[in-house]
């Protein structure tokens, strides 16, 4: 038996009483004015960082009231709540709108860190994600958050439990900045590496990918057409957020089966080793298309380079990442408001083009190397969140209590 639950026992041998948040916490009733506030003192969705990693300073200040906020006060994203923002105010000041500021009713009841350990925990993310409403830009459930049910355990088991976790959860930040210190230090290694190996001149045969391969972009999907499941619809936005293996910050989209067959008979399909390419905004972003399963795209914003034999899908992804290549991409593709990268503009890029057993052999050097940087099964990627479950699995057992009034 552990300390905790050696507390329990004594302080508490008839179990620990859930209450729902509503009934020891409020959202903030008050209003500061917008001459109380700077950039770090207010806090926006914007300015809270994902993943339960606080706030930054705010980018900007708005010109109206807003709601207040007191030191102790939990602050949480309550746009794409999947992004998992949340914050334990140190200081007073105010949110926005799209920030749920939560305060507590009685604090000789609960304590802020406590409070703020069992909203940063996955039990709630995964509730509140559950309960979120909208699509592209889904939105929390307010009066869904108020119903999640909080055991409270005396005073002093909250404080214990938070004074375990406090060095722990400092500990797991130190170690996860280091290893992300060094995980940017393999990929700036790993991109030195890749443009020396990728670096060709006259000893290559050299073609427009036009001449070789079939590019091209998709029908035209509307918004309205969009759906909340069926077959993946991806923007340019989910390319990059899978090539980063993030998810998407502006949700995931679909398109109904029935849409994806009609459409993609005009267009023709994108299937396993067709390479999807950025053409809006950030352009030249490469994705290789992984499997069979059906997949649509974004008209102009995504454009399919169709695999053929004359190259590997995977050379020229890793090609499109060198610096040579960005370069390319920035002088042809400079001048407008939003940068694009057309269907014409795909078909007359030269790419080099060795030998495939040559390409076989770059890219088996290539593809361990990025797995070791990006791949989240493995390497540094797969170490930092080891250390964060690691935490988890520690603050979860803390908080998991016999619950008052069951056998």
């Amino acid at each position: 038996m552990n300390a905790i639950e050696k507390m329990v026992a004594e302080l508490c041998p008839e179990g620990v009483e859930l209450f729902k948040l509503s009934e020891i916490a409020h959202y903030s009733k008050t209003r500061v004015d917008a001459s109380t506030l700077n950039e770090n003192n207010y806090v926006g969705v914007e300015n809270l960082l994902q993943n339960k990693r606080g706030k930054t300073k705010a980018s900007s200040i708005p010109s109206i009231r807003v709601a207040g906020f007191q030191k102790g006060d939990v602050l949480i994203g309550n746009i794409r709540p999947y992004l998992r923002k949340i914050w334990l105010a140190d200081i007073d000041g105010g949110a926005s709108g799209d920030v749920l500021t939560i305060c507590i009713n009685n604090r000789n009841l609960v304590f802020p860190q406590y409070l703020y350990t069992i909203l940063a925990s996955e039990k709630f993310f995964v509730y509140n994600n559950q309960r979120a409403r909208g699509g592209t830009m889904p939105r929390g459930d307010k009066k869904a958050v108020m119903r999640f049910e909080i055991p409270v355990p005396p005073l002093a088991i909250q404080r214990k439990i938070v004074e375990y976790l406090d060095p722990f959860a400092e500990l797991t930040a130190e170690l996860t900045a280091e290893l992300t210190a060094e995980l940017t230090a393999r990929r700036k290694q790993f991109e030195y590496y890749r443009d020396s190996l990728l670096n060709f001149g006259e000893e290559v045969e050299w073609k427009k990918i036009g001449d070789i391969t079939k590019v091209f972009s998709a029908s035209r999907v509307h918004k309205h057409e969009w759906l909340n499941d069926g077959v993946p619809f991806f923007r340019s936005s989910d390319v990059i957020a899978a090539y980063k293996g993030e998810e998407n910050s502006r949700g995931k989209a679909f398109i109904s089966r029935e849409l994806y067959e009609e459409l993609s008979a005009r267009s023709g399909k994108m299937l396993k080793d067709d390479l999807l390419v950025t053409g809006g905004g950030t352009v030249g972003i490469p994705y290789v298309i992984p499997n069979n399963e059906p997949l649509y795209v974004k008209d102009a914003d995504v454009i399919c380079i169709q695999r053929c034999d004359n190259f590997l899908s995977r050379f020229v992804y890793h090609y499109f990442l060198t610096s040579g290549f960005r370069r390319f991409l920035k002088r042809h593709t400079k001048g407008a408001v939003i940068r694009h990268y057309t269907i014409e503009q795909i078909k007359n890029t030269l790419i080099p083009l060795p030998p495939i057993k040559a390409q076989e052999e770059l890219m088996s050097k290539l593809d361990v190397f990025e797995a070791l940087c990006n791949d989240l099964s493995s390497g540094l990627p797969a170490e930092i969140a080891a250390r964060q479950k690691q935490f988890e699995y520690y603050r979860d057992l803390l908080l998991t209590f016999p619950r008052k009034g069951t056998d």
